[in-house]
């Protein structure tokens, strides 16, 4: 058993002298510590180890000197939390007499419960629905005459906006491909695929 200097604290062992013994960088001890779950503790700026796992250390060093794959433990040395030691924190207290809960938009203020917030988001969604008008089933037709009157050349993705499908359906089509009374011709611009629309 090896006889410990009378200064140390009980059975810990200082990682800079460790260090010193086996020429080894402290920065380096501590990871290895680390990748260890060896417990470092500090104690007026000197880092200690535990005792036993002074040996670990060596050995480690030792092997990494002669060119072996260390492997590491896995096993973790936490312990649980017990529910005591968990501190049961408080929500602020909000004034609701001076206008404290949710504060929404619109006029809604004063919503203080959950069922009261879902309650005025059902009605301003009732309200969105019915003030937006509704998309016309030949929004799609009327965007390629428009293309097709003006000679506008789309690229990909605006042809797949319009139909509202992916761009990479787009890029299979070869020209020549038909849709809803539409034509569809490819035209190389440069490095880019675009598409001319005719009417039929």
């Amino acid at each position: 058993m090896e006889v410990l200097n009378k200064d140390y604290p009980d059975s810990l062992y200082p990682l800079k002298e460790l260090g010193k013994e086996l020429s080894y960088e402290v920065a380096r001890l501590k990871s290895i510590c680390k990748a260890q779950k060896i417990d470092v503790t500090s104690d007026n700026g000197v880092t200690y180890i535990p005792i036993g796992a002074k040996e670990i250390l060596e050995n480690i060093v030792s092997a990494k000197r002669q060119g072996k794959k260390v492997t590491y433990q896995s096993s973790s040395t936490t312990t649980p939390i017990q529910k005591e030691s968990v501190k049961k924190i408080k929500p602020p207290k909000t004034d609701t007499a001076s206008g404290g809960g949710l504060a929404v938009k619109d006029g809604l203020s004063g919503i203080n419960t959950p069922e009261e917030f879902m309650s005025a988001l059902v009605k301003v969604m009732e309200v969105s629905q019915t003030t937006s008008k509704p998309i016309s089933p030949l929004t799609a037709q009327r965007e390629l005459k428009d293309a097709a009157d003006n000679g506008f050349l789309l690229n990909g993705e605006q042809v797949a906006n319009i139909f509202g499908i992916k761009k990479s359906s787009v890029s299979s089509w070869k020209t020549g491909h038909k849709r809803l009374g539409f034509e569809f011709e490819k035209v190389k611009e440069g490095n880019k695929t675009l598409w001319r629309v005719s009417q039929y």
